[in-house]
């Protein structure tokens, strides 16, 4: 008998590292608002994984990236998190450098490589856009265009310090489509859109 998505993914939150567990606390006590959406992105990442068919050790594998993906952010100042208003250039570039932060964190924990390569290269766009190496697309690993396909979504759509709404998931979804072959990859993407309209948001 096949497993649920639910019981699945029950399954997958239930074996969470002691390694790294210290780690998510840290981030908690930092800024809660960071560790809240870190928790969504692996719910949904783990849900996404799912239902593009992969094993369920890979789709455990997504549930680690996305709680552990801003984990660097420990490391970035309160003051440029909690900030309501734009950031100046140093702060932008402050900002850049959680992935890096976030390898460092997690360089002496024996986790996967795609953990940490997904984590490295999760603000990447295809086009070569992002950071922090202005990778473009088959050089962006596979693990890291998921993750930035839901963490934007869950950026979109949760209320943030810089602005007091999140948008519809609607909304989001256009926004989302817009970016497929620049920011996102379609196949990834069409596959999140069917979860949210099927889930909505995770809590």
């Amino acid at each position: 008998m096949k497993l649920s998505y639910i019981e699945k993914e029950v399954k997958i939150k239930t074996n969470i590292h002691e390694q790294y567990r210290h780690l998510i606390v840290q981030l908690q006590e930092h800024n809660y608002i960071t560790y809240q959406h870190s928790i969504r992105v692996g719910n949904l990442l783990s849900l996404l994984g799912l239902r593009l068919g992969f094993s369920l050790k890979k789709t455990e594998t997504l549930y680690i990236i996305g709680i552990l993906h801003d984990i660097g952010k420990i490391h970035v100042p309160n003051r440029i998190l909690n900030k309501s208003g734009k950031l100046t250039l140093n702060e932008w570039n402050e900002l850049q450098l959680h992935p890096e932060y976030g390898i460092k964190l997690l360089k002496n924990i024996p986790l996967p490589s795609e953990v940490l390569s997904a984590i490295a290269a999760h603000h990447e766009n295809l086009d070569g856009s992002g950071y922090p190496s202005g990778l473009t697309g088959d050089d962006i690993p596979y693990f890291a265009k998921m993750t930035r396909v839901v963490d934007s979504y869950d950026a979109m759509t949760y209320s943030r310090p810089y602005r007091k709404e999140g948008m519809s998931d609607e909304h989001a979804i256009i926004e989302l489509k817009r970016g497929i072959g620049t920011f996102y990859e379609k196949e990834i993407l069409d596959g999140f859109c069917e979860i949210i309209k099927e889930n909505g948001k995770t809590t």
